[in-house]
């Protein structure tokens, strides 16, 4: 029993590591509930238990069955995946898109594929997914909890990321003229897509995205959103990462503590004074300790909220641990096809760092 506590504790290096900190920061400040954003938690918890039900109706299997009966190439299958990958993560967060989307295209593309063009179709499609979440307040955890934090509004929101959109899109774009016109197998596969439950799924999901941007902001909209999913998808319950609202709760208790901290806490705000080092600043701390701790971290000492929410987002490319999404991607894909995994890394870090510098440099001039 012990040891298994310990495993479920330790399985999740950033969650571990999030919770040492927020033990150590206790320690030389003090515990105080206060310091946790529980409409950021709330928005979370939903969005999570919604999302998990709409994966087990097999939606965007079904979406995906539907494009592939009509992809004749090798390009218009990227086309679709790119794209669907894209779409899917501004509602379904980059995550999901990710854990859906990869396996298939593994499953109907591996022996329709070469090693690069694999190769090549993972790493956009994690890119994609990446990207797509950026654009929409709940499409990934970085989002949900700067808008809030902010108060943020919907027209100020998708202002600031329609450049964001259009250079993502350019972006992916460019990278299909890689993908040659070659005719591919037919498509055998058949959608699994469950109907029940699909309207209840749909209702509680315009609920949370309501609640997320601040149009319903009472909390008991989530408890209905709550008592529904448990109706209609009880194993949803089940199936999400508790870890992931458990290391939000350790992130707020740090930068709680660190702003008590007046050394600490000018030195945090001075890399975030103005437009520009918020921007810099957000994306480079990002590439090391991802880009949701990296949001944590330094919101609380900058009112450059617009500088932030690009860099955050941008922070999402460059190394693998900049994002959860890219750990995601690649576990998913080295249990797959673990033959191409070293060719991945290579190409996904020169992609990404190559897409890092272009967004960067782009939004310098923007912001």
């Amino acid at each position: 029993m012990i040891k298994s506590k310990i495993r479920w504790l330790t399985q999740d290096r950033l969650f571990f590591i999030a919770l040492i900190l927020a033990l150590i920061s206790v320690g030389f400040g003090r515990f105080d509930v206060a310091f946790i954003d529980s409409k950021v938690l709330l928005s979370l918890f939903g969005l999570m238990i919604v999302v998990e039900g709409m994966n087990q109706l097999g939606i965007l299997e079904r979406i995906a069955n539907l494009l592939l009966r009509l992809a004749n190439t090798k390009r218009q299958l990227f086309l679709y995946f790119i794209s669907l990958s894209f779409i899917a993560s501004m509602f379904l967060t980059n995550d999901v898109a990710i854990l859906t989307l990869l396996p298939m295209f593994y499953l109907i593309c591996e022996e329709r594929l070469q090693k690069k063009e694999l190769v090549l179709g993972s790493i956009w499609i994690i890119v994609a997914a990446n990207l797509g979440s950026s654009i929409f307040p709940s499409g990934n955890p970085q989002n949900i909890f700067l808008f809030s934090y902010y108060h943020l509004s919907l027209p100020t929101f998708f202002s600031w990321m329609i450049p964001f959109a259009f250079l993502s899109i350019l972006i992916l774009s460019v990278g299909l003229f890689r993908i040659p016109k070659e005719a591919i197998a037919e498509n055998t596969v058949k959608p699994v897509a469950k109907r029940q439950g699909t309207i209840t799924a749909f209702i509680c999901f315009f609920l949370m995205l309501l609640y997320v941007v601040d149009i319903l902001s009472q909390w008991w909209i989530v408890c209905i959103v709550l008592a529904l999913m448990l109706w209609r998808f009880p194993k949803s319950y089940l199936k999400i990462d508790y870890r992931l609202l458990l290391t939000f709760a350790c992130f707020f208790i740090i930068v709680g503590n660190i702003k008590a901290l007046p050394q600490i806490a000018q030195w945090v705000a001075q890399t975030v004074h103005s437009p520009k080092a918020a921007l810099l600043s957000s994306a480079l701390i990002s590439q090391v300790i991802s880009n949701v701790p990296a949001a944590f971290l330094l919101a609380p000492f900058t009112t450059q909220a617009h500088s932030l929410v690009i860099g955050t987002n941008i922070g999402g490319m460059g190394t693998l641990l900049a994002s959860l999404a890219n750990l995601i991607g690649y576990r998913v894909l080295t249990t797959y096809v673990p033959q191409i995994k070293g060719a991945f890394l290579l190409w996904f870090s020169l992609l990404n760092i190559l897409y890092f510098l272009i967004f960067i440099s782009i939004f310098w001039f923007l912001i």
